[in-house]
């Protein structure tokens, strides 16, 4: 994907959450991470349905939420990895026994 006009590897991971990394110029280079968010500070998640994901994270500060915004370029279609996205929150809903 591509953020701030660079290439970048977004990870989302089941347990870790997300990661955005940018792009190792040698296969011996370990990737430099830019952020990273677990799944609870996640708030929300749109698309355009044709390249663009944009990701909001809130994180607690006292009595306010600090949101952080980022709009990821994916080079293609956002569905399947918001499709994933979705699977995982709600496999980790369940697996709280949180379902009505």
């Amino acid at each position: 994907c591509s953020w701030k006009g660079g290439g970048c590897q977004l990870k989302v991971h089941y347990e870790d959450g997300f990661t955005l990394s940018e792009l190792p110029i040698s296969e011996n280079e370990k990737p430099k991470i830019i952020w990273t968010y677990p799944y609870t500070q996640l708030r929300t998640s749109a698309d355009d349905g044709i390249r663009l994901l944009w990701l909001d994270f809130g994180a607690e500060d006292g009595e306010k939420v600090l949101l952080q915004q980022y709009e990821l370029d994916l080079h293609g279609c956002p569905k399947p990895l918001v499709f994933i996205i979705h699977t995982f929150l709600s496999a980790k809903i369940s697996r709280l026994g949180l379902v009505a």
